[in-house]
């Protein structure tokens, strides 16, 4: 079976909704459906746990399509004994019920409580989702929450799972979900104008951006997304044109012959990969934020934002706000990304590659090394504290290591002092 080969191809080539209905097509053509409602009936149905993503983006494309069976399929899902336990990932169960009009009762009840800060920092960040929707209980979390975010931002104007340098695909991330309050509060405005100086700057030449040193769709298409809900063209900020070439085109050039797109580019398929094109793709079609369903931000308090607020250089915990750079400057920082945002919808079980949230429950946990291109979850990443108050590999602990080590040093030393100075009684040596 021979794997499928990247086109390149320009935004002049093909526009967004020609490459959003190909995506389509591509589904249509491999779950058998004839049309989309039957796709959303079915496969999507049926694949609850997994297609939360596709859903969420549909409900965009199509918003007259009848979304009550998938609506009663997740909520089912959620409900039953193979319901996931990692929190982002159920906090996206929850999206897509409200996506498909739920607004309360079932496990939306009791969402934000048993998710927000159980995992880290992606739980805090689809729980400000869920929250900008209106879930219940919402009101009164929303000022913390969005708190916690604006104090995670690092010093260069990006978030990150672990480590003192921006991630792409968890800074793009963040701001989708602090978008909804950008011309509200000043706080987040700082915050989110710094992030997206940080994205400026690490916009590759032909439009795309990095994930562990190799351009992949994802980064790409989670900035597309990003930009959008912020009110941004992506066709015309010079901010997000490098070399002529747009967000958009960091993403076409990772479109395959028969529609679907590729993580990296000599790479066939990958569902994950398609699945945030048709996001990023739904977004510029529709404009605005993509991950708003009908509900209606709480507002802020803007005072306890900007009290007691820890901002130090370089750590997680905080950051300094800079205004966003309109030059084509290349990615000057290391890069430890990985692709996020949404599970893949293929229902066939396949593993998805340095990105997103995989099928089973044992990948959705870990750490990634640093230049490596790892498979694991952004979402419920283990390396951060299980309360998302911290993070294990940040300044604090590298500073705390060789303090540790220094000490066990000494311990070993005095030990084996006092065990030559027994031997030598013990022998007369």
């Amino acid at each position: 079976m021979l794997l499928c080969t990247a086109v390149p191809v320009s935004a002049a080539e093909i526009t967004a909704e020609a490459a959003a209905q190909d995506i389509i097509e591509y589904n249509l053509k491999k779950s058998g459906a004839g049309s989309i409602q039957q796709w959303l009936d079915g496969n999507l149905s049926d694949t609850a746990g997994s297609s939360e993503g596709y859903v969420m983006a549909l409900k965009k494309y199509a918003p007259s399509l009848d979304y009550s069976g998938c609506a009663d399929a997740f909520a089912a899902y959620s409900e039953s004994d193979n319901f996931t336990s990692a929190a982002a990932s159920r906090q996206k169960t929850a999206l897509a019920l409200i996506a498909c009009g739920r607004k309360s009762g079932g496990y939306l009840d009791t969402a934000l409580d048993d998710t927000v800060g159980k995992q880290g920092l992606m739980t805090y960040v689809y729980g400000l989702h869920l929250i900008n929707n209106g879930i219940p209980g919402g009101e009164k979390k929303a000022t913390q929450t969005v708190k916690i975010l604006l104090e995670r931002q690092l010093s260069d104007g990006g978030w990150a799972l672990v480590g003192k340098n921006g991630d792409v695909d968890i800074t793009a991330m963040t701001l989708q979900a602090l978008a909804p309050y950008y011309g509200k509060s000043a706080a987040v405005k700082k915050a989110a104008d710094s992030a997206l100086g940080f994205l400026s700057r690490n916009q590759q030449s032909d439009g795309g951006y990095k994930s562990y040193g190799t351009e992949t769709s994802e980064s790409a298409s989670q900035t597309a997304v990003a930009l959008c809900a912020l009110g941004i063209d992506v066709f015309s900020d010079s901010r997000f044109i490098k070399n002529g070439n747009t967000v958009i085109d960091g993403i076409l050039k990772f479109r395959l012959d028969d529609g679907s797109f590729c993580h990296k580019t000599g790479e066939g398929t990958n569902s994950m990969a398609t699945e945030q094109a048709f996001a990023a793709f739904t977004a510029v079609i529709k404009g605005g934020n993509i991950m708003l369903f009908g509900g209606s931000a709480p507002a802020l308090d803007e005072s306890a934002l900007t009290s007691d607020s820890s901002v130090s250089s370089g750590t997680q915990g905080g950051g300094t706000a800079e205004k966003p750079s309109g030059g084509s400057s290349e990615a000057s920082d290391k890069e430890n990304t990985v692709s996020s945002g949404s599970s893949s919808a293929s229902g066939d079980g396949s593993s998805v590659q340095s990105g997103s949230v995989s099928q089973s429950d044992s990948s959705e946990n870990g750490a990634p090394g640093e230049g490596t291109d790892s498979p694991y979850s952004p979402e419920d990443s283990s390396s951060e504290t299980s309360g998302g108050s911290g993070v294990s590999s940040g300044p604090d602990a590298e500073k705390g290591f060789p303090a540790a080590a220094a000490v066990i040093i000494i311990v070993l030393a005095a030990g084996a002092a006092a065990a030559l100075v027994i031997l030598k009684v013990k022998h007369k040596i």
